[in-house]
């Protein structure tokens, strides 16, 4: 769906506009570790923290804020009773604390240039790029005529969370941001926050908030 023209005043679909946007910014960060990984078998230099990774992190963060001030602002604060509403009655304790800390994330960077990411050594799975090196990769083993169980390898990353593979693992480096009290790796951070925003417009536009009448 393209751009709604400047006729198309619908909060809604301009603030789902915004979170499309997002989540091409997000594609494009969850894709940033695998291009590190390509960079450190051939020996490029890297920049810590890498740019990239902050680049679309918070661009992610800044689309999405977005989607969130025009249904907030929409119409003279229109919306802003069932913003609150679905703040207090649909997010729990912990909803509500990991949403004010991406909106908080995302105006440091806006307001103070700062970020509160830390940029770690972690592990994902090897990918074969068709423009490698053929003698960096060897022909796994027949395991099924062997009569033996392929081997996985298995490495816990910085969040806790395991990443294994039949094919091997590489190292690269990921972004990770502190969020009520854990280490979360930043795209699965812009994952909730992006399906906390699209819940947020869903039950915001279900409320059917009537337009304020003329004075």
């Amino acid at each position: 769906m393209d751009r709604p023209s400047s006729t198309q005043r619908d909060a809604f679909e301009r603030a789902r506009y915004k979170l499309r946007q997002a989540n091409l910014a997000l594609g494009h960060l969850r894709h940033v570790p695998a291009q590190i990984a390509l960079d450190q078998r051939r020996a490029r230099p890297l920049r810590i923290p890498d740019i990239r990774l902050d680049t679309f992190f918070f661009a992610c963060l800044g689309l999405s804020k977005s989607a969130f001030n025009i249904i907030r602002n929409g119409q003279g604060g229109r919306y802003k009773g069932a913003i609150s509403s679905w703040r207090e009655n649909v997010l729990d304790d912990t909803g509500r604390m990991r949403f004010d800390r991406m909106m908080k994330l995302r105006d440091i960077d806006v307001h103070q240039g700062e970020s509160d990411g830390k940029t770690l050594a972690a592990m994902i799975p090897m990918e074969r790029s068709h423009d490698d090196d053929a003698w960096m990769y060897q022909l796994p083993p027949n395991c099924a005529a062997l009569g033996i169980r392929r081997p996985v390898t298995v490495h816990t990353n910085p969040d806790g969370g395991t990443v294994s593979s039949y094919e091997g693992l590489q190292g690269s480096l990921c972004l990770y941001v502190e969020i009520t009290g854990e280490t979360c790796e930043a795209s699965n951070a812009c994952e909730w926050f992006i399906a906390q925003l699209k819940q947020l417009i869903d039950s915001v536009a279900a409320a059917n908030v009537p337009p304020p009448q003329p004075i």
